[in-house]
């Protein structure tokens, strides 16, 4: 019985190295595409931009959030130097495939951006031009600009749990590669692994027990 225990418990063990590790975690609250931009503060940022900055403030940050079905993206604008969000080109880079897409700003003139407050934004997949997702930017006089949207992951894959590796780079802010987070069902599948090693354990303690109450 000592072989049988130790033998499963290798085995699931080998199972847990097995499953890819997902790039992201569970303990970050959820997004939500409103226009207001406190629930970002949780989450990690990749400074971006171009060339070497002897300037943090002209450094952008950008975001990059999943959950099971969708991922949000959030850019804070440098202070200095390029504090406006304009249209933007992102690539996605994902285990099952690799996709492209223009963000467009829903005025149909970028000169015509409102001086301040909160306006739209789409999405577009880059292949077919159709529409996948929205969002919001901001301005605020003296401010750099605040972005956020989503993109489903459906338009990568039509298994979107399969979905567990997310980069991204957007050209127009910097070459950086930003990595995903969020949350998924994966640290479920640890979950399971501890329950059936304890289940085991727990099945092998019943059966000496009970072997050594018999006559």
């Amino acid at each position: 019985m000592k072989k049988t225990i130790v033998q499963t418990i290798a085995f699931l063990v080998l199972l847990m190295l097995a499953v890819p590790v997902p790039c992201y975690a569970v303990d970050y609250g959820t997004i939500q595409i409103d226009g207001y931009y406190d629930d970002w503060e949780d989450k990690p940022h990749t400074r971006v931009y171009h060339g070497t900055p002897h300037n943090d403030l002209k450094v952008h940050r950008v975001s990059l959030f999943r959950d099971e079905t969708t991922v949000y993206v959030h850019v804070k604008m440098s202070e200095k130097n390029n504090s406006d969000f304009h249209n933007i080109h992102l690539d996605l880079y994902t285990n099952r495939g690799i996709e492209t897409y223009s963000v467009i700003l829903d005025s149909p003139n970028e000169k015509k951006k409102p001086e301040g407050g909160t306006a739209g934004l789409k999405v577009y997949l880059q292949k077919g031009r159709d529409m996948v997702g929205s969002g919001y930017y901001t301005r605020t006089e003296g401010e750099p600009d605040d972005a956020e949207f989503f993109i489903p992951l459906s338009t990568i894959s039509d298994q979107p749990a399969g979905i567990t590796e997310i980069t991204m780079r957007i050209y127009e802010l910097g070459h950086q590669l930003i990595i995903c987070v969020g949350a998924s069902t994966g640290p479920y599948i640890g979950i399971a692994i501890c329950a059936a090693i304890a289940l085991s354990s727990g099945y092998y303690y019943y059966k000496r027990k009970k072997e050594r109450c018999l006559p």
